[in-house]
């Protein structure tokens, strides 16, 4: 329906649903393998394979630069980020599989820029007043 009217962007649309594919897969293969193995550790083999391979296409692709070099007062903030922010949030979502279908936990996920709206649209009503 899609290709209808819109035929000029074919290569997007197919990486698009590619993509979506691919998701699906992720969180389905997530949620089989948390009902064998330990949240934290699921999480620690994806998070360790992302950052191999995103090295070894930034390597290969020349694309680290110096902008990329680490200042001292970086380390700490990315240390928070990384750990708070990325893992904790990555292995909660991963253990919430347990109890939720991936289907869910999908939909959740997916929804989240609705609640962020509704949030600042509830803070912007607030803060007027």
């Amino acid at each position: 329906m899609i290709f209808k009217f819109e035929s000029r962007y074919t290569k997007g649309i197919i990486t698009g649903l590619a993509s979506a594919v691919c998701a699906s897969l992720f969180s389905i293969i997530n949620s089989r393998q948390v009902q064998k193995v330990q949240a934290p550790v699921i999480a620690f083999y994806e998070l360790s394979g992302a950052f191999v391979w995103i090295s070894i296409y930034l390597f290969i692709t020349s694309g680290y630069t110096r902008a990329m070099l680490l200042k001292p007062a970086d380390i700490g903030y990315l240390v928070l980020l990384g750990t708070v922010c990325t893992s904790l949030a990555y292995v909660a979502g991963v253990s919430v599989m347990r109890e939720l279908s991936a289907f869910r936990v999908a939909l959740v996920t997916n929804l989240e820029p609705v609640y962020g709206i509704i949030l600042s649209f509830i803070f912007l009503v607030i803060l007027i007043k």
